[in-house]
């Protein structure tokens, strides 16, 4: 597991993201900045804790709607 947050660099990174192999501090989890792709292909969705906390939340659904347009 990455020991710093991608985007905190300061901070410990308490989840990883499998995908990209970021890691990610307990504030990007909290506000569902975690998901580094929301709307493209992931292997490993099924068995994400990221994108389980995070897939109603209204930040990931903007980012869906992003991808749509």
């Amino acid at each position: 597991m990455p020991e710093h947050c991608t985007n905190h660099p300061d901070r410990p990174s308490v989840i990883t993201c499998f995908k990209m192999n970021f890691g990610y501090c307990q504030e990007c989890l909290d506000t569902c900045e975690a998901c580094t792709e929301p709307c493209g292909y992931c292997k490993t969705r099924s068995g994400c804790v990221i994108y389980e906390l995070c897939r109603k939340s209204e930040s990931v659904r903007l980012k869906r709607e992003e991808c749509e347009d």
